[in-house]
């Protein structure tokens, strides 16, 4: 029920629900369940298109004892669903999934699509501060492996990922690269794309302002950029708290009236990026990088608004 489930989940399951019986298990938020009309919405998508959905309530209250009671969750509602269903593959998304399914894989002589989005563990070491001599990020490395050399096929979200698995011995014919992808119709030029944008220049920035991003280089770009440009804004819409972004951008030299810092529901985000001249955004640099395509990219794009980017 959050924008990337629905983006980059159910908008290809409705696409192959034609040729395919789908049972979808997903974690929810409880903030997400308890929105009964959202909730419903996406009830009577999964049941328009023919899928079969069940959302788990996330367990998140208490640390390492959350993720243990989601992984259970997970592994006895999937171990119901076989025992009564004829099931023959198993898609995972991410790493989690996979402690659960590579038991029942054995046990069930199932086929294993691993999609592993990224390089799930490092991202951890690059962006949220683990390191690599711990027991968790060696444990999920060791996960990484076995899901890797277990799986009938793995997905990727580049070429670059692709190349360094071969590199590292993986089967070529096994591991598809498939970016995330854009919804056309929901992300199109409007007539907003070619009107009122030659007396101002709006720049825009979509998602977080932390962890994999860095906004501060994309404040220093627009900083240059005001220099040039009088007439110039930075729409920046994001969840990340608006006086960290403001703190930032003064120590710059940015004045606050230049910048718009607000949340964007995801059904009114095709209308603003249509709106801006281009968008800007700045990953920090890792080796989990090789890994990553951001969503935005396509969707922006997709608007023919360009994008400017490391």
């Amino acid at each position: 029920m959050e924008p990337l489930g629905e983006s980059q989940v159910l908008n290809y399951l409705k696409k192959i629900s034609g040729t395919h019986n789908i049972l979808l298990i997903t974690f929810e938020k409880i903030d997400d369940l308890q929105n009964k009309i959202k909730f419903e919405d996406f009830q009577e998508v999964c049941s328009i298109n023919n899928i079969s959905w069940k959302p788990l309530k996330y367990s998140q209250s208490i640390k390492y004892a959350s993720s243990i009671v989601n992984i259970l969750k997970l592994y006895l509602y999937s171990l119901k669903i076989l025992l009564v269903n004829n099931i023959h593959i198993i898609h995972i998304r991410s790493y989690m999934p996979g402690l659960a399914a590579l038991p029942l894989k054995k046990i069930f002589k199932l086929s294993l699509v691993f999609d592993m989005r990224g390089l799930w563990a490092d991202e951890k070491v690059d962006r949220l501060g683990w390191s690599k001599k711990q027991i968790k990020y060696k444990f999920f490395k060791f996960l990484e492996q076995r899901l890797l050399q277990e799986s009938e096929s793995v997905i990727t979200l580049t070429n670059e990922l692709k190349d360094y698995l071969e590199y590292q011995g993986y089967s070529d014919s096994k591991i598809i690269p498939i970016r995330t992808c854009v919804n056309f119709d929901l992300f199109f030029p409007t007539k907003q794309s070619y009107t009122n944008k030659e007396s101002a220049i709006n720049l825009g920035y979509l998602g977080s302002a932390d962890t994999a991003y860095d906004i501060k280089p994309v404040l220093k770009l627009f900083s240059q950029m005001q220099k040039i440009q009088k007439n110039i804004k930075l729409k920046i819409f994001t969840k990340s708290d608006p006086n960290l972004i403001l703190k930032i951008a003064r120590k710059i030299g940015i004045e606050p009236n230049f910048l718009e810092i607000s949340f964007c529901e995801r059904q009114n985000l095709n209308n603003e990026i249509n709106k801006l001249n281009a968008i800007i955004f700045y990953l920090k640099p890792s080796f989990s990088l090789l890994a990553s395509m951001p969503t935005k990219i396509g969707e922006s794009l997709a608007c023919n608004v360009p994008i400017i980017c490391n």
